[in-house]
């Protein structure tokens, strides 16, 4: 199946697992209320979409072909998460999981900039490294998660909503404390600390300098962006983080942030969730705060 599908519609996805479970189009169309030319045609737009046939259509009734197979508990876990997203709307709640940086830099001020103690308490909240987050909605147990990057995987939607510098940090005694800007190879001369593992950085850099640029191992990880900051400032090494992660060190003098010469690296902040799910009631408003564009901070 092509991997730069479209976005899939859950109510084609709906069609696709109801002909598998009935048999044919005909008794999928009963089921589902539709006309049997409805099913047809949500299908093999799916079908188009992915590249690929889903069903192998007999005079007998119709079953999955092997990328049917394949796709088929996919397809169903989307379901059963557009279900709960459902029925979060109906009781007026909302899960909303954020990748850690995000929800540790970002969150606190997006929720207090939305809505009031009684908006914000109606949402449930989960922080976590990105990659847990990933699966976690994958699973349908967040409604919508804010993601450090994403890479228009099908059966989902994301919104853009900030555009986040990186900069490097180093000990304030450090020799290249005395300058603004760094390039990324004298940079990387240096040991490196990692924080988690999975937000991108790694790709983002290659993407952005190719071959130009070789990020070296990473000398010392410390699994979060706390934890790289306080291995920093104690002198065991350089590394790239987001801006808004060390604001408050820099102007207290802990930490010295300098700026890439080689050229500004931007990470894209998402909000992701299942396409064609519901986006009414709290989900519709986080949305739209989030569309207010964010000014990106800029390293001192």
């Amino acid at each position: 199946m092509q991997s730069g599908a479209d976005d899939l519609d859950l109510r084609e996805v709906r069609a696709f697992v109801a002909v598998v479970d009935a048999g044919s189009f005909h008794a999928a169309a009963r089921r589902l209320s539709l006309s049997q030319p409805t099913v047809s045609l949500q299908v093999q737009r799916m079908e188009s979409q992915l590249g690929a046939p889903l069903l192998v259509r007999e005079r007998s009734g119709c079953r999955p072909t092997s990328a049917g197979a394949t796709l088929l508990p996919h397809a169903r876990r989307l379901l059963e998460a557009g279900e709960r997203a459902r029925r979060a709307l109906e009781r007026d709640r909302l899960t909303l999981g954020a990748s850690t940086n995000i929800g540790v830099y970002h969150l606190p001020g997006v929720l207090a900039g939305w809505g009031d103690a009684a908006t914000v308490a109606r949402i449930d909240l989960r922080v976590a490294p990105h990659a847990e987050l990933l699966v976690a909605l994958a699973s349908g147990d967040v409604d919508l998660a804010l993601t450090e990057w994403w890479d228009g995987r099908a059966g989902y939607e994301a919104l853009a909503w900030h555009r986040e510098p990186l900069v490097a940090i180093v000990p304030p005694a450090h020799p290249l404390a005395r300058t603004k800007s760094v390039t990324l190879e004298r940079l990387f001369a240096e040991p490196l600390i990692g924080g988690e593992g999975g937000t991108g950085t790694a790709t983002l850099l290659r993407e952005r300098f190719g071959a130009r640029v070789a990020m070296p191992p990473v000398q010392h990880a410390f699994g979060n962006t706390e934890g790289v900051k306080r291995a920093v400032s104690a002198g065991l090494g350089v590394s790239l983080v987001l801006a808004s992660s060390c604001r408050d060190e820099v102007s207290r003098g802990a930490l010295h942030a300098l700026r890439l010469r080689d050229g500004t690296v931007f990470k894209t902040f998402h909000a992701v969730g299942l396409a064609g799910g519901p986006r009414g009631g709290l989900a519709a408003g986080l949305l739209a705060r989030l569309a207010r564009p964010m000014a990106a901070p800029a390293p001192r």
